[in-house]
């Protein structure tokens, strides 16, 4: 259960990081999140000295790394301790597994898809997929098997 609750504060995070650091918007111009030293080491073990990497709060008292690799936008998260709990990628509908590609385009061929994001934690790798409704937007759980599953909706 505490996967589950830590998986959806991240999404939401992903998804919506200004919804949730609302001293950010008032800030803009201070410098990087103070982050713990456990949490910064454990980022330069797992992903190396990446350069431009901006630090910030995450819900449930962790840190979120946002850095580019490769031109690929990818945001880290750790602990206060410094235990990895996830990355997620931002991606695109012709990078997505063909099972799931398929799936969505038979689901949403006449849909926005607004953004796609593609989340690794030490159990499993997933895809977001921010789908553009009549009344807002749902959120969507894709599996490189072509499942999908209703995640959340949003009203707007």
């Amino acid at each position: 259960m505490t996967k589950l609750i830590l998986a959806a504060s991240i999404l939401l995070l992903t998804f919506f990081p200004e919804s949730f650091d609302k001293e950010k918007k008032k800030k803009k111009d201070k410098a990087n999140t103070e982050v713990s030293y456990h949490a910064e080491q454990a980022f330069f073990a797992q992903f190396g000295y990446m350069k431009n990497v901006t630090w910030e709060s995450a819900a449930g008292n962790n840190y979120r790394a946002n850095f580019e690799a490769y031109g690929e936008q990818i945001s880290a998260f750790y602990n206060t301790d410094g235990n990895y709990v996830a990355h997620t990628i931002k991606r695109k509908l012709h990078e997505l597994p063909m099972r799931l590609r398929v799936a969505l385009q038979n689901e949403f061929a006449d849909k926005e898809l607004v953004e796609i994001i593609q989340m690794f934690t030490n159990e499993e790798a997933c895809w977001y997929i921010e789908v553009k409704q009549d009344k807002g937007t749902a959120i969507y759980k894709g599996m490189s098997y072509g499942n999908l599953k209703l995640h959340e909706v949003r009203s707007g």
